[in-house]
């Protein structure tokens, strides 16, 4: 994404957003990783070596909700990661991913729904967080 910025630079001086141009950048070049064959190392399920235990469980947490997004389809992870982690609006989603802001709504709202039925959230929680944003 740097390098496209960096080639593209005095074009993107004269738009109107800088981070919105890259923003829109960084999501188009994730997509389009996505669709690309790697021949490189494949992950596994384990790792080699078991990690140090966390006594305040943020960790576990954490890998958890990781594994459940590795699990959504890349547009619907890309939509809950700008949506929820990086807290745009709908109508700056909608721009960021070029697609309509109904898109971003139901995206959002499916993407929720499986989050939770991976994590095996109670839908009461889920409700709460779909409508903080």
């Amino acid at each position: 994404t740097l390098v496209k910025l960096y080639v593209a630079w005095a074009r993107v001086r004269r738009a109107e957003s800088v981070d919105a141009y890259a923003r829109a950048t960084l999501v188009r070049a994730f997509l389009d990783e996505g669709r690309r064959r790697w021949r490189g190392e494949r992950p596994t399920g384990e790792l080699p070596d078991p990690p140090a235990p966390d006594p305040t469980g943020t960790w576990s947490d954490r890998l958890d909700l990781t594994r459940a997004l590795a699990a959504l389809p890349p547009r619907m992870r890309a939509v809950i990661v700008l949506r929820c982690w990086d807290d745009l609006s709908v109508a700056e989603t909608a721009r960021a991913m070029d697609c309509s802001e109904g898109t971003v709504k139901s995206q959002t709202s499916r993407g929720l729904a499986l989050l939770r039925q991976l994590l095996e959230l109670p839908a009461s929680t889920a409700t709460q967080t779909e409508g903080d944003h």
